[in-house]
């Protein structure tokens, strides 16, 4: 399997645990009920960083998984939350895209 495929599992695993976080209260039973989602976030980038970083870097991973979950976030708050992609949202994501572009070089 792909260094990417675990990375975007990892993503994906992190917009799930944002968004269900979002809406819950943090206290011992929903800790337990988010645990397996963060545990799935940790397993994803886990592999993505084990694999991907012989072969291209940790730097590539590290701004591929930021990417992937920026995309990701965006698309779930489009679709789920019913929110608007507006000027500022699409510039704060720019933003924060060029700043881990510029980490890596």
């Amino acid at each position: 399997m792909p260094w990417w495929v675990g990375t975007i599992f990892g993503s994906l695993s992190l917009v799930a645990l944002n968004s269900l976080k979002s809406t819950m209260t943090l206290n011992f039973k929903n800790f337990w009920i988010l645990f397996p989602l963060l545990c799935c976030v940790q397993l994803g980038y886990w592999y993505g960083f084990k694999v991907g970083r012989p072969i291209i870097g940790f730097a590539p991973v590290w701004f591929a998984g930021s990417g992937f979950n920026a995309i990701l976030a965006i698309l779930a708050g489009l679709i789920f939350f019913e929110k608007q992609l507006t000027l500022t949202v699409f510039m704060g994501v720019c933003l924060v895209i060029f700043g881990s572009y510029l980490l890596v070089k």
